[in-house]
This record gives C-alpha cells, sequence and structure tokens, in this order.
C-alpha cells in the first residue's frame, strides 16, 4: 500500500501508539492507544498508566476520543478509571466495547474494562472483569475476542494461558 497521511486526533496530546483495532457495525474504527509519556492533562508530569479509546468515522474520516484515562489517580469527568494500557478491542454480543488492560502496579490484576456506547455518558465504563492470575506475574491480557457461543475468550502473556468467561 502507499501511505496516506498521518492521523492527528482531537483531545489527543499523546503520541500515536496503536495497540488494539476494531470496526463496529456501522464502519467506525475504533483504536486504543498508549503513551507512557503522555498525558490528558498537560500540566501534568509523566504518567505511567495513560490510555485512551478513539473512535473514526468511515465517512468523514472525523476521529473522536471517546474514553481516556490520563493516569494520575483522579477521576476526571468522562474518564474511564482503568483504562490503564489499553490493548485488544472487541464488541460483545451484547453491543458493548470490551477492552483488555493492563494493571498498574504488580500488586494490581489485569483487567477487562467494559465500556458501553449507550451509557447516559457514551462509553462510561459501566463494568469489568479481573482476570485471575495463575502465578505471581502480572498476566498482561494480548488479545480478546467472542467466541460463536457469545463467550470471551483473553489470550495471555503467561505460557498456556487462555481465560474464557462464563
Amino acid at each position: 500500500g502507499v501511505w496516506i497521511d498521518d492521523m492527528i486526533v482531537a483531545g489527543y496530546l499523546g503520541q500515536f501508539h496503536p495497540s488494539g483495532m476494531v470496526f463496529d457495525s456501522s464502519g467506525s474504527l475504533y483504536v486504543s492507544l498508549f503513551d507512557a509519556n503522555a498525558d490528558a492533562n498537560p500540566s501534568d508530569a509523566f504518567n505511567s498508566g495513560y490510555g485512551a479509546i478513539i473512535k473514526i468515522d468511515p465517512d468523514n474520516q472525523a476521529s473522536v476520543l471517546i474514553a481516556f484515562n490520563n493516569g494520575d489517580d483522579v477521576q476526571d469527568v468522562g474518564e474511564a478509571a482503568d483504562l490503564h494500557h489499553p490493548g485488544s478491542l472487541a464488541f460483545g454480543p451484547d453491543g458493548k466495547l470490551y477492552v483488555a488492560t493492563r494493571s498498574t502496579t504488580v500488586n494490581e490484576l489485569d483487567k477487562v474494562v467494559i465500556l458501553d456506547p449507550n451509557a447516559s455518558t457514551p462509553f462510561a465504563q459501566v463494568d469489568q472483569i479481573e482476570i485471575t492470575r495463575v502465578s505471581d506475574a502480572p498476566l498482561h491480557p494480548r488479545a480478546i475476542l467472542f467466541g460463536p457461543s457469545g463467550k470471551l475468550f483473553v489470550s495471555l502473556n503467561e505460557p498456556e494461558s487462555t481465560q474464557k468467561t462464563a
């Protein structure tokens, strides 16, 4: 392919490091971003947990910041509390957006964060699934997808580990 253009995302101040992508049923592209050197608030210092999800409209290519976490442990308006190091994305059979996230500390469990596009605040975090450890090390989920039966599968950075939710 031929390089078309750089993407500039309104409302996103960090470097563009995509780590997951998924299309919705209307053709919009959702991209998870992580930048350890960025923060949604430029007056803050370095924050290790910054993450964001953007939505790109298929018709006019406009991008919109739909969810973020600026990593400063202060719950800002519109911030998804557990959206740290977002990675793989999948829309569930319930229409919600599932996001694999990594923990910010060794003692915290990795999670799959659930965002609801139809919540009173669109894409608000409405739930989470904590990923059970099989060892002392964080699992760092790599990929998520829904199987034909509607079960969520999560691949993990742990030898021989894939978890399935009920």
